[in-house]
């Protein structure tokens, strides 16, 4: 059945799929010029000029915009006025004795198998078995690193162990534990970083929540993803234009090096007959990461959506390692040498735009 809708008209084609009718209707919200699209644009480019400041109100922080204040609470105040940060939930979740049963079992395992030791060694480490108290005793340390993340501190602390590494592990020759008690602290903090990620994309394993297939879009809403981003460069570079100073000089060149060199983006030329800017690709590739995230915390939702938590999902697109590597093609792109603050304010604030265009 076909999706039909007041906004429909003969210059895009209505698709079965929800996604491309809910990027389509984002196309159409562009076209529909409001007094709180402009503010936001207006708000965007003076942010953008690094002309704002956002101060924290737990601490003396001052922060040069909305994301970095964000990104500052929840590393530095996770819990104080919103929900529990992902610090203070990994705390709470801690350790238990079956993940340090199995932190044991993995390491004596790499041992047997590089098989440095000898075969003496190899057959004392199968009778190896890891005990409460060592869980009892690994667990107020995992609970600090998750709190400070000072690796430092932790194996200062849990060096202090090891005179007891033959009762933590049941093990009557000391030099048999020991070989698996200094590499706990790695897989300590390799689980903290695993379960820190899973929380992140709503994979958490206390909730028994996971993505086995990891999201794609529909090749079709690659055309109404670029329309997006052609708007919001042409907008942003029709504001900076009434602007001159040096900072402007490396926005406007910087929203160049967004713009396609090649043929125009189809689904663009046949909307708008050529009259709006197209995206470069590693600019509409960005907006597929953005476009990615908002829809997996979409889906997350049960029933109708009330607030979307943009915040939430720009926080995880701006520290996406693809996204950060896209980004620094458009950088290296530009024709003069940018201020570090201009390119990292540039990034957040076409995140930031293209969400709250979505989240209409």
């Amino acid at each position: 059945m076909g999706v039909h809708s007041d906004f429909e008209d003969e210059r895009f084609v209505v698709d079965d799929d929800d996604d491309v009718y809910n990027l389509n209707i984002s196309v159409i919200v562009t076209e529909v010029e409001t007094p709180e699209t402009a503010d936001a644009f207006d708000d965007a480019m003076v942010e953008m000029e690094g002309k704002k400041s956002f101060h924290c109100d737990v601490c003396s922080k001052v922060c040069k915009s909305k994301g970095g204040l964000t990104r500052h609470h929840n590393s530095k105040h996770a819990g104080d006025s919103s929900g529990k940060g992902l610090d203070e939930i990994m705390t709470g979740m801690a350790l238990d004795q079956s993940v340090v049963d199995g932190f044991v079992e993995r390491i004596k395992t790499r041992i047997i198998e590089e098989d440095l030791y000898g075969e003496e060694i190899n057959s004392a480490l199968k009778k190896v078995t890891s005990t409460p108290k060592l869980y009892q005793a690994l667990l107020p340390l995992y609970q600090t690193f998750c709190k400070k993340k000072n690796q430092d501190n932790l194996l200062k602390v849990f060096y202090g162990l090891i005179p007891r590494s033959c009762e933590l592990l049941n093990c009557n020759d000391f030099r048999i534990p020991n070989l698996i008690m200094i590499q706990l602290p790695d897989f300590m903090v390799g689980h903290y970083n695993t379960e820190i990620q899973r929380l992140r994309h709503g994979e958490c394993s206390s909730t028994g929540v996971t993505h086995d297939e990891p999201m794609q879009l529909n090749p079709v809403e690659r055309g109404p993803l670029a329309y997006i981003g052609g708007y919001i460069i042409s907008k942003l570079t029709h504001i900076n234009r009434k602007k001159k100073d040096n900072i402007n000089e490396q926005i406007q060149a910087l929203l160049q090096s967004m713009k396609s060199v090649g043929p125009a983006n189809s689904f663009i030329a046949n909307r708008t007959r050529g009259g709006l800017t197209s995206p470069c690709d590693d600019l509409v590739n960005i907006l597929e990461e953005a476009e990615l995230g908002f829809k997996g915390e979409i889906n997350k939702s049960v029933g109708m959506i009330r607030n979307i938590p943009t915040h939430t999902i720009y926080n995880a697109i701006v520290e996406n390692p693809k996204v950060k590597s896209l980004w620094e093609n458009i950088v290296m792109s530009c024709s003069i040498e940018l201020w570090s603050a201009t390119q990292k304010l540039c990034l957040e604030n076409v995140l930031n735009l293209y969400l709250n265009i979505r989240s209409f």
